[in-house]
C-alpha cells in the first residue's frame, strides 16, 4: 500500500479507535516524521471540508473533535513536529455541532444549550453631528451615504420630511458593539465592512483632494477608484485630478490607497495593526516617536506595525478575511488570541484562573454556531471553563491527558 493511502488508513483508524497496537505505533512515527506533515495537513483539510458539508456518514464525529489530541502529548512528537502543537483542532466544529443539536439526551449538555450564548449578527448605532445616536436595524446589513442615508434595500434611516441635514465634512461614526458587524457605503462608492467591537469616522461628504477616513478595529475596505464619478460626491471635478487618493487612519498608522481591497485590524487591545492587502495597492505609514520608513504593500502581503517597527510578510488573504466570509480562522493562534476573538464575536466577559497553556490552534469553524459548540472542542481537549449567567466565561486550569495503552 501506497504511503499516503496508509496514512488515510491508519487515519481513519484512529479516528474509530480502531488501532491496534502495532498501528499506534506505527501512527505515532508518521506523526513524528517532518516529512509526513504536508500529507497529514491534506488530510485535515479534506477532513474539514467533507464536516463542512455536513457529510454525517463520512467522518465520525465525536472522536473527530480530538484528531491528535492525545498523541501531541508525547514528548517525541512535540520536538520533532512541532506543529502539531495544538490543544484542539477546530476542523470538526460544524459537524459536532450539528451531531450534538440533534441529540438532546445528555442532561448536562441539554442545561448548556439552554444558557447557550448566541451568535453575533448585524448589530450597529450611528452618532451623528448633533450628538443624536440612531440604533441602527439589525433586520437590516448595511447602509448607504449619499444625500440621505437609506438601508440597502432604499428605506430610509433618517426621513427625508425632517430638518436633519448633516453639514458637509463633519464627521459622522458607526460604531458596531460586541457581537455586531455592520457594512456601509460611503458617498464616493466606497463599501466598507465592519467587524465586532468597530468604529469608522467619515465625514457626510468628501470635500477637497482627498477622502480621509479613521479607523478604531477592525474593517474591511472596496475603495472606488473614481472617487468622482460616485454620486452624491461633492469633489473636485478637475480633469487634472481623474482620482482622489483614499487614505484610513487608525492605531499607529494611516494607509493610503487608491482602487483596492484590504483589511485593516487595529484593535485598542491588540498589541500590532495588520494591513492584508487582496488586490491593488496601498502605501502603510507608521505614525511612530521612532521614525520609520513606509512600505508598499502587493496582493497577498500583511504589514504589521507596532510602535518600534513595521514588517511585511506574506499570508493567504482568505484565511485573513475569514471573518469577512462568516468564519473563525484560528491557524497559528494561541489560546489569548482565540479567546479574545470568541469574546468580541459573542459579547462575553473572558478571564482566566490558574496557568494558561502554551498552545496552538488550526482549523477554523462558521461564526454562526453558537458559542457552546465552540467551547465543547476546548472541552475535549483538556480546557476547562465556567460560564456565568450567559456573559462571564472563565477559563480553569489546563488537563493534562495521556494516551491510553492498547
Amino acid at each position: 500500500m501506497e504511503i499516503d493511502q496508509r496514512i488515510i488508513y491508519l487515519h481513519r483508524r484512529y479516528l474509530t479507535d480502531s488501532l491496534s497496537t502495532s498501528e499506534a505505533r506505527e501512527w505515532e512515527r508518521i506523526l513524528s516524521d517532518p516529512n509526513c506533515e504536508g500529507k497529514i495537513k491534506a488530510i485535515m483539510q479534506s477532513t474539514w471540508a467533507a464536516i463542512d458539508t455536513k457529510n454525517q456518514e463520512e467522518l465520525p464525529t465525536e472522536k473527530a473533535g480530538t484528531i491528535f489530541r492525545d498523541i501531541t502529548h508525547s514528548p517525541s512528537v512535540k520536538s520533532r513536529f512541532p506543529w502539531l502543537r495544538v490543544a484542539a483542532v477546530f476542523v470538526a466544529l460544524l459537524t459536532i455541532g450539528y451531531f450534538f443539536l440533534d441529540n438532546k439526551t445528555d442532561n448536562d449538555h441539554q442545561a448548556a444549550i439552554q444558557s447557550d450564548v448566541l451568535p453575533g449578527g448585524p448589530k450597529a448605532m450611528l452618532t451623528l453631528t448633533d450628538g443624536r445616536m440612531i440604533n441602527l436595524s439589525s433586520s437590516h446589513e448595511g447602509i448607504v451615504v449619499g444625500d440621505d442615508i437609506t438601508y440597502v434595500d432604499g428605506t430610509f434611516v433618517i426621513s427625508p420630511e425632517s430638518d436633519t441635514r448633516i453639514p458637509d465634512s463633519r464627521l459622522v461614526t458607526l460604531s458596531t458593539p460586541k457581537g455586531g458587524t455592520y457594512k456601509i457605503t460611503l458617498a464616493d462608492g466606497t463599501n466598507v465592512w465592519l467587524n465586532s467591537a468597530s468604529t469608522l469616522r467619515y465625514p457626510s461628504r468628501f470635500n477637497g483632494n482627498e477622502r480621509v477616513v479613521e479607523l478604531e478595529g477592525e474593517a474591511y475596505f472596496e475603495v472606488a477608484a473614481q472617487a468622482k464619478k460616485a454620486n452624491n460626491l461633492r469633489i473636485s471635478e478637475s480633469a487634472d485630478s481623474p482620482s482622489v487618493p483614499f487614505r484610513v487612519v487608525s492605531k499607529g498608522q494611516h494607509v493610503e490607497v487608491l482602487g483596492t481591497q484590504f483589511n485593516i485590524a487595529a484593535y485598542p487591545d491588540e498589541p500590532n495593526t495588520k494591513t492584508t492587502l487582496v488586490e491593488g495597492s496601498v502605501r502603510v505609514t507608521p505614525l511612530s516617536d521612532h521614525p520609520l520608513p513606509n512600505t508598499i504593500l502587493k496582493p497577498g502581503q500583511q504589514s504589521v506595525s507596532s510602535t518600534k517597527r513595521l514588517d511585511v510578510i506574506d499570508v493567504d488573504p482568505q484565511t485573513e478575511l475569514a471573518w469577512r466570509n462568516g468564519r473563525f480562522n484560528f491557524d497559528g493562534k494561541d489560546l489569548r488570541q482565540v479567546m479574545g476573538e470568541l469574546e468580541r464575536w459573542y459579547d462575553i466577559e473572558v478571564h482566566y484562573e490558574g496557568r494558561i497553556p502554551a498552545i496552538e490552534f488550526f482549523g477554523g469553524v462558521h461564526r454562526n454556531n453558537n458559542l457552546s459548540t465552540v467551547m465543547h472542542i476546548l472541552e475535549t481537549n483538556g480546557i476547562r471553563y465556567r460560564l456565568e449567567n450567559g456573559q462571564k466565561l472563565t477559563i480553569l486550569s489546563h488537563i493534562e491527558t495521556n494516551r491510553k495503552e492498547d
